[in-house]
């Protein structure tokens, strides 16, 4: 029993495969779009538990090893068979499927992750002073009058959206929707993947936002509003010293980033190309030595891969685009920040970066990509 894939050149090939280990889909014909990953070799030596383990320097070249056999592949059960079909040879027992879900051990070290990193979010946030930047004031000797700083005597307009307001727009609704969805139609051990990525970014997001906002010690746009200096302008008298203090990072872009971006990633793997894409791993095998006994690299052969599509695209295109509509909501809260003169561009930039790289970070973690599989 095979699988038949249609290359870009026009070339059939076959994929051999144990019906033991596939679903049915002899209905399934893929094209098949070759790429050239980056030096691979020791993940496909300990994925692949291959003898063989140099990796060709440039596998789109042409070369007569281009039409060696492919590597068989191991299908995961029915709920799960979609883009991240497991290379993993199905007589190896010291290797793991990616279909294989977080066990409930794991999901309990995650929950207890979220509640320890909160907490030192909060002692952080409470503890650590931030870095105290002197009142920007110049003296005039003779008028004996303060000039302020005109870049921190902005008004405070109010807030567009509150803290509350933010956790539930962009990380609460969007959670309880990605942990339903998981459950109706998403792949085996979806929801627990979910719990681990959201615990973690939005923990991690959360500690280091405190941190970055204690150690720079930015002056706001409103810091003369909300510091009250007194008449030397040597301290501020108001209750809102600190928060006038740590204008960077914006905590509302990072939260709301971290959040969007980690809702927008499932969705886009859920509904989005992701959901029809696999990973094919082709053998290479050594090229003929020449006659005059010179040696040519690489000389063991070796692995390239290549991305193929279980079903058509189709409009999966069309769900990849859709599934950034979280992220234009993130854009919206960060800008907010500085239409209410709260934050300074550079602010919701910082926060912006930080949120949307952790939630990338953590949720490659749980959702691996399909090319850079087993």
């Amino acid at each position: 029993m095979s699988t038949a894939f249609t290359l870009a050149s026009g070339q059939v090939v076959e994929t051999p495969h144990s019906p033991s280990n596939m679903t049915d889909n002899s209905d399934t014909e893929a094209v098949l779009v070759e790429k050239t990953p980056a030096k691979r070799e020791t993940d496909v030596a300990a994925s692949m538990a291959l003898t063989h383990t140099s990796m060709a320097t440039d596998p789109m070249a042409e070369a007569p090893s281009r039409s060696g056999s492919s590597l068989s592949l191991a299908q995961a059960d029915a709920k799960g068979n979609g883009p991240y079909q497991s290379l993993i040879p199905s007589d190896d027992p010291n290797l793991v499927s990616c279909h294989t879900p977080p066990t409930r051990m794991e999901v309990a070290a995650c929950s207890v992750f979220f509640v320890v990193v909160q907490i030192a979010s909060l002692v952080a946030y409470i503890y650590i002073e931030p870095t105290m930047r002197p009142i920007p004031v110049d003296y005039l000797e003779g008028s004996q009058e303060y000039i302020k700083n005109q870049v921190n005597t902005e008004e405070d307009h109010g807030e567009t959206l509150g803290t509350i307001e933010l956790i539930a727009l962009c990380w609460l609704a969007p959670f309880l929707i990605q942990a339903a969805v998981g459950m109706a139609i998403g792949r085996v051990g979806d929801t627990h993947r979910t719990l681990c990525v959201w615990a973690t970014a939005t923990s991690l997001t959360s500690f280091a936002s405190a941190l970055i906002k204690s150690y720079v010690g930015y002056l706001r746009p409103v810091f003369f509003e909300w510091c009250e200096p007194d008449e030397a302008y040597g301290s501020c008298s108001s209750e809102y010293e600190r928060e006038a203090r740590t204008s960077f990072i914006s905590g509302h872009a990072s939260f709301a980033f971290v959040g969007c971006v980690v809702f927008s990633m499932f969705l886009e793997y859920t509904f989005g190309l992701s959901s029809v894409e696999m990973a094919v791993a082709r053998h290479l095998p050594a090229p003929e030595q020449p006659a005059d006994g010179t040696q040519q690299q690489p000389t063991s052969g070796g692995i390239y891969w290549a991305v193929a599509y279980k079903k058509s695209p189709g409009l999966r295109r069309v769900g990849s685009f859709l599934a950034l509509l979280p992220v234009a909501v993130a854009i919206w809260v960060a800008c907010s920040r500085v239409v209410d003169n709260v934050h300074f561009p550079a602010d919701i930039v910082g926060g912006a970066l930080v949120g949307a790289g952790i939630a990338s970070f953590c949720h490659k973690l749980w959702f691996p990509e399909p090319r850079f599989m087993p």
